[in-house]
């Protein structure tokens, strides 16, 4: 456990020395930080109507209390504002749900980061960017708030130097943070699915690997469109078509509008998704199909012309509507189990 306080820190201590120091304490994320003074931090908390000593939650690997104050430490350090702060304890209770895949963060060899998608009046409250043209064009708050949950997932709940894993530690590590673009969605947004009323905000934090470009060249029609997406989505070498992972589709609002004309709903999407992104069986190495689920090995080991899908459910697929004009969406393979949690935002 990372013992970052703010109380070490001198005020007459140079940007520079301090930053030096926390690079070579492991307490950064290699780029400079702000440094988390004293005043600073008193200055931040004034801002956050909470207990400085309330424990949010209890984080892996470390099991280390993250309390209102060691999360304000590396919101200070990512440069976040105060209004920032319930968006990051509401994502803290959300990686904190579930031990396993918080764990599997900091220890795994994929490149596999949490990704927040936030809905809500809060993303124009803030200036939350769901892409040029979106919301805003502003990627400040999304960096920040982003920079903040990986400084705190490392510094409270890892052990620098042992419990970071990736072969390719750059990727998705940082800005990995958006707003659904509602305004340019034909559908109700993602909150609203869960339950939530439009007018309330909220927080889902998402565990997938970095984003493949998907940028169609057929007609235009829905099934045209998604049959590139399926195409795309459909391989071989993405822990998805082991079924045990949720994948996430951003549609840019382009594609939606055209896909939501030709008649269909977002669940129908999904189950488009689900019916036609397959691999044949026959082109999995042997070795690939003892790590296949059970149920999978039960039903596909010994068919090797079935038609093998990429998530056990239609619903295992997460669409969310993100970006701006153009006809440029995205797709991220998910990671193994359950790492998709959303709650409301509150202080």
């Amino acid at each position: 456990m990372v013992e970052l306080t703010s109380s070490w820190v001198e005020l007459d201590d140079s940007v520079e020395a301090i930053n030096a120091e926390f690079h070579h304490r492991g307490w950064t994320d290699g780029h400079p930080i702000i440094p988390p003074t004293e005043e600073r931090v008193k200055k931040f908390l004034e801002g956050v109507p909470r207990d400085p000593s309330e424990v949010v939650a209890v984080l892996e690997a470390s099991k280390a209390e993250a309390t209102v104050e060691k999360i304000a430490i590396n919101a200070v350090m990512a440069g976040c504002r105060p209004e920032y702060m319930p968006i990051i304890v509401t994502a803290v209770r959300c990686i904190a749900e579930e031990p396993e895949p918080f764990y599997t963060w900091l220890t795994t060899a994929h490149s596999v980061s949490p990704l927040l998608i936030i809905n809500g009046p809060v993303r124009a409250q803030l200036g939350i960017s769901s892409g040029v043209g979106g919301t805003t064009v502003s990627w400040e708050v999304n960096a920040a708030i982003a920079r903040a949950i990986r400084l705190l997932i490392y510094n409270i709940g890892g052990v620098p130097g042992a419990t970071f894993m990736h072969s390719y530690g750059w990727l998705v590590q940082y800005s990995y943070c958006m707003a659904e673009n509602e305004e340019g969605s034909p559908w109700d947004p993602y909150h609203v699915d869960c339950g939530f009323s439009a007018d309330q905000s909220t927080v889902t934090v998402l565990s997938v690997e970095p984003p493949h470009h998907i940028e169609p060249r057929s007609s235009g029609s829905a099934q045209g469109l998604l049959g590139v997406f399926c195409d795309s989505m459909a391989t071989t070498g993405c822990r998805n078509v082991m079924g045990d992972a949720f994948p996430v589709v951003l549609l840019c609002p382009d594609h939606a509008r055209a896909i939501a004309a030709g008649g269909f709903s977002k669940e129908d999407v999904k189950r488009f998704l689900y019916e036609h992104a397959r691999v044949p069986l026959y082109r999995f190495d042997p070795g690939h199909l003892t790590r296949f689920r059970p149920e999978w090995q039960k039903f596909y080991m010994h068919a090797p012309h079935a038609l093998v899908p990429m998530v056990e459910k239609a619903s295992d697929i997460y669409v969310f509507v993100v970006g701006g004009p153009g006809p440029n969406s995205l797709f991220m393979p998910g990671f193994a189990g359950p790492h998709y949690f959303t709650r409301e935002i509150q202080m």
